[in-house]
């Protein structure tokens, strides 16, 4: 089954010796996340947070979360297209149709969310080549009435 309404991007089949665990759409928030390795509750009534999340949702879903939308962090560039490092374990990186938003327990994971970046590929494609990462490509702002 083919996956046609935006455009998906993950960091393959695994990143940093942990496999990819779920990947789940949520028609309610029109998204997909790819998550990555396994956790262990402390407490019954407490849930964990998994290694690493990878949340691909449609640019200008959430109209807050453009490179000037959001509050805090460290706005750069990263493969040549807009990255908002948020410092908490999460960096958003804008690229084509889609907000990638990657997430890592803060001090709990063995993979920096800025490497992850440096991983992302779309899905359906893979490059096994060691050189240095491909820019992405630039991002569309036009559904959110401004340039980002």
């Amino acid at each position: 089954m083919e996956f046609e309404e935006f455009e998906l991007y993950w960091v393959g089949d695994e990143i940093a010796g942990l496999p990819i665990t779920h990947i789940i759409h949520r028609t309610s928030r029109n998204s997909v996340s790819f998550s990555y390795g396994d956790c262990e509750s402390t407490t019954e009534e407490s849930g964990c947070a998994l290694p690493l999340t990878v949340i691909v949702e449609p640019t200008c879903t959430r109209r807050e979360v453009t490179p000037d939308g959001i509050d805090g962090g460290e706005r750069g560039e990263m493969r040549g297209v807009p990255v908002r490092d948020l410092k908490n374990g999460t960096v958003v990186i804008w690229t084509q149709d889609v907000t990638v938003l990657i997430a890592v327990p803060a001090g709990e994971s063995p993979v920096d969310p800025l490497d992850a970046v440096n991983s992302l590929t779309k899905v359906g494609t893979r490059d096994d080549s060691t050189e240095a990462p491909a820019d992405l490509p630039q991002p569309d702002f036009s559904a959110c009435g401004r340039s980002g």
